[in-house]
């Protein structure tokens, strides 16, 4: 065999047939890994989210906190009297709620029983220079896009358990969150609920546990 026979063999390229068996592998591996990715993506998010609503709690209950401390020693207000009224998808201005300081009613008390107005907002107390985020849609928590009437996949509320409590009962908050799969605003992920159980309120993040006055 010469050498230019050699060079002839060596140089023939590929088949049609080993051309579509390279591909089919490759479309094989590429609709498995692109799914597997995109899922990834996604449940890097609701852990983000998570995150944000455990920040968000911690903020909020610092905010219960010194709002009763503020009062008079013979007031009556408790921290449940509070924090009630941060129960709600929470970030919107035109909502009634002391979440945003641009809300007009952040200034009202929740109760005649308590002395002390309020003055702020949770948002107010909060950093300013590490804004909390929704990862689904980049925009703050507290900007009115996150207060949905249509599904946002990432939109935090703050639920409560019993949605009517009696005096001397006790009251859990969690928040809970939209997903991608949520098909209006009171389906919520994961089996969350629209905190009518406990027992699905309790896969969201836990904020606190409040005694009704």
């Amino acid at each position: 065999m010469t050498v230019n026979n050699l060079m002839v063999k060596g140089n023939r390229g590929f088949t049609l047939l080993e051309v579509l068996i390279v591909g089919t592998i490759v479309g094989i591996l590429l609709a498995v890994i692109i799914p597997r990715a995109q899922m990834a993506r996604v449940a890097a998010k609701y852990n983000v989210v998570r995150q944000s609503a455990g920040e968000l709690g911690r903020w909020a209950n610092e905010w219960v906190e010194r709002n009763r401390n503020s009062q008079p020693v013979a007031a009556t207000c408790r921290d449940y009297r509070y924090a009630d009224t941060l129960a709600s998808y929470f970030t919107a201005e035109n909502t009634k709620s002391n979440w945003n300081r641009s809300n007009t009613n952040t200034i009202n008390n929740p109760t005649a029983s308590c002395g002390a107005a309020i003055t702020a907002a949770v948002q107010e107390i909060m950093p300013e220079d590490k804004p909390l985020k929704n990862p689904f849609n980049g925009l703050s928590y507290f900007n009115p896009a996150n207060d949905p009437t249509t599904v946002v996949p990432g939109a935090l509320k703050l639920a409560s358990f019993p949605a009517t409590p009696a005096p001397g009962d006790t009251v859990d908050y969690y928040f809970i969150y939209l997903g991608t799969s949520s098909t209006s605003i009171t389906t919520f992920y994961g089996g969350m609920g629209d905190g009518s159980t406990l027992a699905n309120l309790r896969n969201g993040v836990f904020m606190s546990q409040l005694q009704v006055p």
